[in-house]
Formats: C-alpha cells, sequence, structure tokens
C-alpha cells in the first residue's frame, strides 16, 4: 500500500518473479495487480476479519492499528450520490511484458515504448475518467441495440457477456517494426480466433488484421 502522485494504491504480485517461467500453473506469473483512486480514501492492510469488525464498528478505517499480516487489504471511501465526480477504485494488471515475439520481449501496448508508470496510466485514467466512461456507456448502448435488433433481448445480453469475455482474453502489443500485434497469451491455436473474429470485423477490422499478423510471417 502506497501513495504517490495524489494517488492511494494497492499493487500485489509474487516476491520473485521470473518472466516467461511458471511450473506451478499454466498461466502467467508475473507482473503485478493494482487497486486504488485518488488519494480521498482510507486503507489499511493487516486481518480480514479484524479490518471488517472494526469498519463496522467505527464506520472507517482511519485508526485500525498496523499488522503483520499482508494478505489482506481495504479501502474505505464515503460515498456521495450528489458528487459531480462519481467515486471509484480502478483495477489495473502490469504484465511487465506481454510475449517473447521472435527474439523480441514485447512490452504492452500502452507502454510500448517503455517510457510510461502505473502511476502515470492512473493519472491519466483519472484526468480521463468522465470522458472515457462517457464512451463507455455510448458503446454498450449501440452494442445492446444492434444485439437486440439482430436478436432479441436475451441475444443482446449474451452478446454483452461474449464482448466482455473475448476483449479481456485478448493482449495488444507492438513489435520494434510498428506491427500491431493482439493476441491470446498463448499464440494459437487458431480456434481461439475464429470465434473472435466477427466481434473484431464489426467493431474494428484491424484488429482481425492484428490477430492475423503472427500467422502470416514473411
Amino acid at each position: 500500500m502506497y501513495e504517490k502522485d495524489g494517488l492511494a494504491l494497492m499493487k500485489t504480485g509474487k516476491e520473485n518473479q521470473k518472466l516467461w517461467v511458471n511450473k506451478e500453473r499454466e498461466d502467467c506469473a508475473w507482473g503485478y495487480f493494482y487497486l486504488g483512486t485518488k488519494d480521498d480514501v482510507i486503507y489499511a492492510q493487516g486481518d480480514a476479519a479484524e479490518m471488517r469488525a472494526y469498519f463496522m464498528r467505527e464506520g472507517d478505517l482511519k485508526q485500525m492499528r498496523r499488522s503483520n499480516e499482508k494478505r489482506y487489504a481495504a479501502f474505505a471511501q464515503k460515498l456521495d450520490l450528489n458528487s459531480d465526480f462519481p467515486q471509484h477504485l480502478t483495477a489495473a494488471f502490469d504484465g511487465l511484458y506481454t510475449m517473447a515475439y521472435l527474439g523480441e520481449d514485447l512490452r504492452p501496448y500502452w507502454n510500448k515504448n517503455g517510457e510510461k508508470t502505473i502511476e502515470n496510466l492512473y493519472k491519466e485514467a483519472e484526468k480521463e475518467y468522465k470522458e472515457v466512461m462517457a464512451k463507455c456507456y455510448e458503446f454498450d448502448r449501440q452494442l445492446m441495440a444492434d444485439a437486440y435488433l439482430v436478436g432479441g433481448k436475451e441475444y443482446a445480453e449474451l452478446c454483452a457477456l461474449a464482448y466482455r469475455q473475448s476483449f479481456s482474453a485478448f493482449q495488444m502489443s507492438e513489435s520494434s517494426d510498428g506491427e500491431l500485434l493482439y493476441f491470446t497469451p498463448q499464440v494459437g491455436p487458431i480456434d481461439e480466433y475464429y470465434p473472435a473474429s466477427p466481434l473484431y470485423l464489426r467493431y474494428n477490422p484491424k484488429l482481425v488484421e492484428a490477430m492475423l499478423n503472427p500467422f502470416f510471417l514473411l
């Protein structure tokens, strides 16, 4: 838990990490998960049951005693329904690198040149929060309207779930030659890309091209 540049952030991840190596599971075991927002929150770290009981008794975490237990963290924030800027917590994941590609260790697209930090990303997200959320809501409405006209309410709800699942399964990066890449953590088999392609053909065909780039190397 730390504060920096007007942000209150929680950072979690393995202490000892080795890129591209994970003997225990098939998914990645490197990178860090973050949760935080502007510094108008109170946070604590310690025993989960103790923090929960303290919050229920006191209504905040201001005087919560420090604990050597580091497995659990909590944020407390007063919610104002009439606020012009909705209170929120933002989750982020910094995978450090997305994949090894033809001898290159590629960074995620948001940090493709290695010049940004997660704090930079949070500051931009906070600054653009209202604008970005408005675009998200508008896109959600358009997606639901398009799907409803094709297959009705249940089909639209299914498409809303499939859209989120698909986008969360892909990562974007760029090679040193400026080639855009859009792939799942394990490039291939092709049957992961085929069912996802209609979504991207409808909303952003460039991403289909980015999916196929690794399969058509000259």
